[in-house]
């Protein structure tokens, strides 16, 4: 027992519900959303990165200006699941921010709602352009905006921004301004609002000129600090700045998204057009103006909801409607031909609605997917491609893949379609009368299919779409199908709370649960068909053996879908909230038993694995296709080879590869034709190429003279200028040294005399400090003494004092107990008032007691802290005076420190100026010496190519008497190679000639291949028209054989033969005016056949007169009888013969109707005959049987009457 691993391999699709849902990260990376997970994927390779977010999905998602950081709406728990929770419980389930780096996909920190938030979802978020601040709008019913310093996780602001409890969208987005953290534009209620955090909260600006508008996206723009572009639904850019409308321009589309450039905008909506503005500023305008500076074609013309740009504005992706991504180059330009650049598709065309569908290929790579979006779509899981999209006008129900992968099950409302996978689209084969088939699935041999009819299940055979069984049961509608692996079983389960395992061979039902307060989702059956595992909407997942429920799995969530692998050890359920759980198998029953990984955003639709159990695909309701590498944990091994052979073979048509054929040869002319103009092209480059080499060659031996000649004076010059700057050096060399010699006395000078003012000043200095000392000592012997009397004097003072307080307080105390004793003794007994006496006396004792102490402790105090008081003011005197003595000599020598200092200062400054002086004059030594060093080597460079050339020279002055003779000699046969030089240039201008006359005729021939191409192309266009034309009009005579052919079944009965001709006729001349029929001529073969018919029924019925008058001779006995049955012969003979004439004329009819559909279309008879069409039409091989056999009944018939 194990639990399967899981990886995510690739995701298709981005959420659409997001409105700014794109962001370029760097110049190779994308950053979006899909499903409840984060896509950093790379443009170029395609590779993601997965960042998952917890939570119920994500609702909004938005990137800081620096790219480094960037932060998830997440969408708080139902309100169902939250009922019972406490309020710290509740903390958790309320919509909240999260931030992550961009790099290490770390999270800083999570921001939740604030508690009086009724809404689960934030609908917007915005950084500052600081990262500091960041703005979260929040949902319906009460709308919030929360203003966070999120680094600190602590809320600043709330205000509600619209007053619209229940539309749906009445906030679209919001944005703080780069230039100013504190102020933010919110679009609620069809308008723009700004708002400002100041004094603690949030206030409203107003905007002037926009209150008629409806707005549906805005930016803000570049420099300046608070300017605004707003895009209104009725195709307007209104330019705001200081909160009024500055400027209005018209891009006349519908503006569905804007995005700011340091130059400009650029904008683009419904239009398919991507506009860019320009920023100018006019002569006399104080603010800057904006006017369309580029206009590019979208391809397909598709609407675009979103755009984002790089952080160098040199690329934009625009997300369109479809859930395509495009990319575009501001900086490219038009082609050389003037064509537009071109906006190149980044990832794979995803779907824009929920995939209500999925089946997986056995023998391929190939999963195929249907969406409410009117499409289908199949994809390579290993090249994770999309290979096919087909768009259909109705909404797709149900969908499966064959396992060679070549043929294709799809249920619509009217009919189940079989088609078959060509190469580029999805052709209809077969059409099965099935009406709203929501569930379909190939078997896994795939020569049969079973489809859900109402309650009911059917199953046809794959190659005759013969109904094989049907399968009743159920009362609700069908939500699953699955087979066994050898198809002897298959499992059905409904909303009405029944699963069902039906046995093929013996068309009947196996085994059943039936729960009806479940509404089950799926079911699964094991390849014997005794078990099965069904999940429905009562959060269990039930193990069904033989009907009975034998393990039972509780889960926290709904789970809507399972899946299980082709080996039988790996078990997958996706939930209600769009994640994905790896279950352990066999099932334990225990509730924590599985692993879950975030997948989706909303509900998982369906599941499916890959037959070699490596891949698991699940597709939910916000259009996300996800694939996850799975495998066994304990490596027990997948039995199948990993790497898989799949097959290569793909369908097509011979229409469709006889097009490929034509359009082959035609390219593969096209491509001789320009490598003939390639080579013609470069050959006349290689003679412009020479020609021009020869000019370069003379031009540049003219410039080396020129430049000997410059080199040799500028050597001279240099020579002079040599020994000009040695003779300046020296001069200089020795002004600086007897500058310097002077400048050094001087300083030793000065030196040595402020020397001595310092010697000076110190002995003075010590003097007084001795002087001050002995002051401070006597003045501490008079101060002490003083002190000494003083404190005498006060001790005997506070003695005094003290012992007046005594006194008073005992004659107070002496006083109190005489009134007190009077009191008692006048008002209590004898007994109370002796007890009373005694024990007031024995107070009285414990109070005086008690008081002496407190005095006696008191004094103590009083007196050492007298003394502390007296210690510290006498060392605060003394500081005192020691500080103002010791400041005056610090001001005396700070004074003289800083003369010294400044004086100091200025000498080092004049050092420093001396010194770099001199080492810029060393430098310049340095650099002349290098310089006279390298024009030594220079020197004696050019003497040894001099001493070279002197031996050149030599050697050529040996040469130049064999030369003169050399010369001599060609002189002489100079005369016979001009002259053929002359003839040799008159045939090269006849060339040349030739070579003007050829390009004309090539010009010539160009403009008339071009006639010809346009020609060739209205004559394919017409053979395409007159193809269809034939091929309709083959498809009517074919019809019309067809049903002429019919009619031989009648041709014994003329009446009904009649009746049916005559209805042939009205279903096929039904419609068309008279005007258009035209009696074509008979055929001979027909005529001819036509008179023999009338002859050979003359000659019977002369045949029967004879033999009518010899009976009546033979029998004149019987003549009332007689007269009878030749009276019946007469009326027989005369209704053949109008039979004959009628059956004469329905033939031409019929002839003529022929010539119908050949007129209708507009066609000649020889555009017919070279249609392989032909002009008359083809009799039935049958016909001139039967028409023999017409004779021989009349007759027998005849001989029965006479009888």
């Amino acid at each position: 027992m194990s639990i399967a691993s899981v990886a995510y391999s690739h995701v298709f699709g981005v959420n659409t519900k997001i409105r700014r849902n794109i962001y370029y990260v760097d110049q190779h990376t994308l950053m979006y959303s899909a499903g409840c997970n984060i896509i950093s994927a790379n443009v170029e390779g395609g590779a993601q990165r997965y960042i998952p977010i917890t939570g119920y999905g994500i609702t909004a998602l938005d990137l800081s200006l620096d790219r480094r950081l960037f932060a998830a709406g997440e969408r708080g728990a139902p309100w169902d699941s939250t009922s019972r929770m406490s309020k710290a419980e509740r903390t958790g389930t309320r919509p909240g921010v999260s931030v992550y780096e961009g790099h290490t996909s770390r999270k800083r920190r999570t921001l939740y709602a604030v508690d009086s938030c009724v809404s689960k979802e934030f609908l917007g978020i915005s950084f500052s352009s600081d990262t500091k601040y960041m703005a979260a709008q929040g949902g319906a019913p009460d709308w919030l905006l929360h203003f966070y310093v999120w680094e600190k996780g602590k809320l600043l602001a709330t205000i509600s921004t619209s007053p619209s409890e229940q539309i749906e969208n009445a906030v679209l987005e919001i944005g703080i301004n780069p230039m100013d953290e504190t102020e933010i534009c919110v679009l609620a209620d069809g308008t723009a609002r700004i708002y400002r955090y100041q004094e603690g909260g949030l206030a409203l600006s107003n905007l002037k000129g926009i209150e008629d508008d409806e707005i549906i996206c805005y930016t803000w723009l570049a420099p300046a600090s608070s300017r605004l572009a707003f895009g209104t639904r009725c195709g307007c850019i209104r330019i705001a700045d200081s909160g009024c409308v500055m400027q209005t321009v018209t891009p006349a589309f519908p503006v569905l998204t804007i995005f700011a450039l340091s130059g400009g905008f650029a904008c683009a909506g419904k239009g398919g057009v991507l506009s860019i503005f320009d920023r100018f500023n006019e002569e006399g305008e104080t603010a800057d103006l904006y006017r369309l500076g580029r206009k590019i074609p979208l391809p397909d013309d598709f609407a675009v909801r979103s755009m984002t740009g790089n952080a160098a504005e040199e690329v934009l992706i625009l997300e369109a409607e479809s859930g395509q991504i495009y990319r575009f180059i501001l900086t490219e330009q038009r082609g050389l031909k003037g064509e537009d650049p071109k906006f190149v598709p980044v990832g794979q065309p995803f779907h824009h609605g929920a995939i209500i569908g999925i089946d997986v290929c056995v023998r391929k790579p190939l999963i195929v997917t249907c969406s409410i979006d009117r499409s289908i779509r199949i994809w390579d899981y290993v090249t994770n491609t999309c290979q096919l999209i087909k768009h259909f006008t109705e909404e797709p129900h149900s969908v499966s893949l064959h396992p060679s992968g070549l043929h294709l099950l799809v249920g619509f409302s009217d009919k189940l379609r079989f088609m078959n996978v060509l190469m580029d689209d999805l052709r209809v084969f077969r059409e099965v009368g099935i009406r709203g088939c929501r569930e379909c699935r190939f078997s896994t041999g795939g020569h049969m299919f079973a489809a859900t009819h109402g309650n009911m299940v059917q199953v046809y055979s794959t190659w005759t779409c013969e109904n094989i069984a049907n399968f009743k049961g159920h009362n609700g509608r069908i939500k699953s199908l699955s087979w066994t692996p050898g198809d002897s079983y298959l499992v059905s389960a409904g909303a009405d709370g029944a699963v069902y395992a039906w046995n093929i061979a013996e068309a009947k039902r196996e085994n059943e649960y039936i729960l009806k307060t479940t509404s089950y989702t799926c079911a699964l059956v094991a390849p014997d068909g005794r078990t099965m595992w069904a999940v429905g909407n009562d959060r269990v997942l039930k193990e069904i053996t033989e009907s009975t429920v034998t393990m039972e799995m509780e889960s926290d969530q709904v789970l809507t879908q399972i899946g299980m692998s082709t080996s039988g050890r790996m078990l997958f359920a996706g939930t209600a909230i769009g994640t994905v759980r790896a279950i352990k198998f066999p099932l334990s029953g225990h509730m924590d038993d599985f692993q879950e990984h975030v997948a989706h955003g909303g509900a998982v639709t369906k599941l499916r694995i890959s037959y070699d159990d490596q891949y698991l695909f699940s597709v939910s309701e916000d259009g996300v296709l996800f694939s996850f590498k799975i495998s066994e944990r304990e490596e027990r091994g997948l039995k199948k080879e990993k790497t898989n052979l799949y097959a290569d073979e793909i369908l097509i048509t011979k229409s469709d590869l006889e097009e490929k054929t034509i359009q082959t040869s035609e390219l593969e002319r096209s491509l001789e034709e320009l490598q003939i103009e390639h080579e013609y092209q470069l050959r006349l480059r290689d003679m412009n190429f020479n020609e021009k080499m020869k000019d370069l060659s003379e031009r540049f031996m003219d410039q080396l003279e020129d430049l000997k000649k410059t080199t040799a004076s500028l050597r001279l010059e240099k020579e002079k200028l040599e020994i000009k700057h040695e003779e300046t050096i020296a001069k200089v060399l020795a002004k600086h040294s007897s500058e310097l010699h002077d400048h050094e006395a001087a300083y030793n000078q000065e030196l040595m005399a402020e020397y001595d003012k310092y010697q000076d000043a110190q002995t003075t200095t010590n003097a007084q400090q001795e002087r001050w000392q002995r002051q401070m000592q006597d003045r501490d012997t008079t101060q002490r003494k003083a002190l000494a009397e003083a404190q005498a004097e006060w001790e005997g003072r506070l003695g005094e004092k003290s012992s007046e307080i005594v006194k008073v307080r005992s004659r107070t105390r002496e006083a109190r107990y005489r009134a007190f004793e009077n009191v008692i003794l006048t008002l209590m007994p004898p007994q109370l008032q002796t007890r009373m006496q005694t024990q007031y006396a024995e107070h009285i004792e414990e109070q005086r007691q008690v008081m002496e102490d407190v005095d006696t402790e008191i004094e103590r105090l009083h007196v050492r802290y007298e003394r502390r008081l007296y210690a510290e003011r006498e060392d605060g005197a003394r500081l005192k005076g020691e500080n103002g003595i010791m400041r005056k000599k610090f001001n005396t020598l700070t004074k003289d420190i800083d003369d010294n200092r400044l004086e100091t200062a200025r000498m080092r400054t004049d050092e420093k100026r001396l010194r770099s002086a001199i080492e810029s004059l060393e430098k310049e030594i340095g650099l002349l010496k290098s310089d006279m060093a390298e024009r030594d080597v220079a020197i004696q460079e050019k003497e040894r190519r001099v001493y070279d050339l002197k031996k050149k020279n030599q050697e050529l002055e040996k040469f130049k008497f064999v030369l003169d003779f050399r010369i001599k000699e060609l002189k002489e046969q100079v005369e016979p190679r001009e002259n053929h030089i002359k003839n040799m240039t008159s045939h090269i201008k006849d060339i040349n000639t030739s070579l003007e006359t050829l390009s004309t005729h090539k010009a010539g021939f160009t403009s008339e291949i071009a006639d010809l191409g346009d020609r060739l192309a209205n004559t394919k266009q017409a053979y395409a028209c007159q193809h269809a034309a034939a091929h309709r009009l083959q498809h009517h005579v074919r019809a019309f054989q067809t049903d002429t052919e019919g009619l031989i079944a009648y041709i014994q009965d003329a009446s009904v033969l009649r009746v049916a001709t005559q209805k042939l006729g009205q279903k096929y001349l039904t419609g068309i005016p008279a005007e258009d029929l035209t009696h074509a001529e008979v055929d001979p073969d027909v005529a001819r056949e036509d008179r023999g018919q009338q002859q050979v029924l003359r000659d019977r019925v002369a045949g029967l007169r004879k033999l009518v008058e010899s009976n009546a001779a033979k029998y004149r006995i019987d003549s009332v009888g007689s007269v009878e049955v030749n009276r019946k012969l007469i009326g027989e003979i005369n209704r053949l013969r109008n039979a004959g004439k009628r059956s004469s004329k329905s033939s031409f009819e019929v002839v003529a109707f022929a010539q119908v559909p050949r007129k209708i279309l507009g066609l000649s008879a020889a555009q017919v005959a070279a249609q392989g069409v032909p002009a008359h039409p083809v009799r039935p091989p049958n016909v001139e049987a039967e028409t023999d056999r017409l004779p021989s009944i009349v007759g027998s018939k005849a001989v029965s009457f006479a009888t």
